[in-house]
């Protein structure tokens, strides 16, 4: 048997075969692992791709799906898609842009394109924009009517401390009027009263103080008189 002539063989010899052996085994595994990894390899991109959607189709060499035409579809998959274009119509009509968007997308899942659905898309879009503009619009009368309600309300508790000289009271209220409104002409017509009022106060006090000493000047020079 094979054996048994390996046996026989001068043990040198023996060493020399099974060293061949060894590295004929190698150079076999070497040249078969390349092409197992290939194997897997297209494997796993194939399982990346995925599988495309009934009637969908990929370009040769290329992973981008090429969408059928609406005569392309499956019976099932027009059905679907009419009805799609009808419901996103309908919301557009009811202005709900966003839902209408979110419907007429769904086409595009099955073909480029079906009657006028890219218009539709556009349309709701826009749609969509100019809502969000007179919403924003809307929002900002209704801060300005806020506001000058606000402003009145303090003009008329201002001008009850004016009529009644309580300077100091309407002093307070004035800074609340000009964060609303820098210019307010009545504010500042205010102001300048108050200012005015703030230096005849100023300038009594000061002839106040300038009789009582001119007073008591006159009282120590009598004294010393006597």
């Amino acid at each position: 048997s094979l054996l048994e002539r390996y046996r026989a063989l001068p043990q040198r010899t023996r060493a020399l075969v099974l060293l061949t052996a060894l590295v004929m085994g190698f150079v076999l595994w070497d040249t078969e692992e390349p092409a197992q990894n290939k194997k897997s390899k297209q494997k796993g991109a194939n399982v990346a791709q995925g599988t495309p959607k009934p009637g969908v189709s990929a370009a040769p060499g290329s992973s981008v799906p090429v969408l059928p035409t609406f005569d392309q579809l499956k019976p099932e998959d027009k059905k679907f898609v009419e009805a799609q274009y009808a419901l996103a119509t309908q919301h557009f009509k009811n202005q709900d842009f966003d839902q209408s968007l979110y419907e007429v997308r769904k086409i595009f899942n099955y073909v480029a394109d079906y009657a006028d659905a890219k218009d539709l898309e556009r349309w709701a879009l826009e749609g969509k924009q100019r809502l969000l503009a007179r919403q924003e619009e809307e929002k900002r009368l209704e801060a300005e009517k806020k506001t000058r309600a606000k402003i009145a309300e303090l003009l008329m508790e201002i001008s009850g401390h004016m009529s009644r000289k309580e300077f100091e009271q309407a002093r307070e209220l004035f800074p609340q009027v000009i964060a609303l409104d820098p210019e307010n002409e009545q504010v500042v017509q205010w102001k300048n009263e108050v200012e005015k009022h703030d230096e005849e106060v100023r300038q009594e006090a000061l002839l106040r103080k300038f009789a009582e000493e001119t007073n008591a000047r006159a009282r120590e020079m009598l004294s010393g008189a006597d």
